[in-house]
């Protein structure tokens, strides 16, 4: 049922086009998108009213949303994943980098996002969801920071979408997080994307 919604969602949006199986090789190119988690955001609410949905003048009392569950160090962790991209890997494949806030995107870039990336990793939170949007060979890595580890909502969609064994990492983690061991995480992760 996951990956049909999620194949309704990405035609509805026409963005099938930037769907693996669609591709005429796969590719040695391995994307990993972090999704951010940062406070220092509008709410979408309040970002993206335009009154199609609902009277923008209900959401003014809104101003910058305070998040938890909030990577203390993530400049830290974000310039070791770039400089990850520079690394060797097996088979010739390649890392890609991207650093997505999801509060600064249209919900077709984020849908597109989504459907590029092979390894998704990031503090548990709602944009985890968008992992249902993966490409069926994604990994994804929950970062369980502040005591959120009792939660298993990511988990559970992660065995939904048919991502099993290693294919889904939950991993509890100090704040600020060792950056040395997210970066074990991530490459391990792109070492076992399957490039068939």
């Amino acid at each position: 049922l996951v990956p049909s919604f999620s194949d309704f969602i990405t035609r509805g949006h026409k963005l099938q086009r930037f769907a693996p199986p669609v591709q005429k090789e796969n590719s040695k190119i391995i994307v990993v998108s972090w999704i951010a988690r940062r406070s220092s955001v509008m709410w979408p609410e309040r970002a993206f009213c335009d009154e199609r949905y609902f009277v923008c003048k209900d959401w003014e009392h809104l101003s910058t949303r305070t998040l938890g569950r909030v990577v203390k160090n993530e400049n830290e962790v974000l310039a070791a994943l770039r400089d990850l991209q520079k690394s060797k890997f097996p088979d010739g494949r390649e890392m890609y980098f991207i650093d997505a806030d999801y509060n600064t995107l249209t919900l077709e870039q984020q849908l597109q996002c989504d459907i590029q990336t092979d390894v998704m990793v990031g503090p548990h939170g709602a944009g985890l969801t968008h992992q249902i949007f993966l490409p069926d060979r994604a990994y994804l890595i929950e970062l369980f920071v502040d005591g959120s580890s009792a939660n298993k909502h990511f988990h559970n969609m992660a065995r939904w979408r048919g991502r099993v064994g290693d294919m889904y990492k939950g991993v509890t983690i100090e704040n600020p997080v060792p950056v040395d061991k997210v970066v074990n995480l991530v490459k391990g992760a792109v070492e076992m994307v399957s490039l068939n």
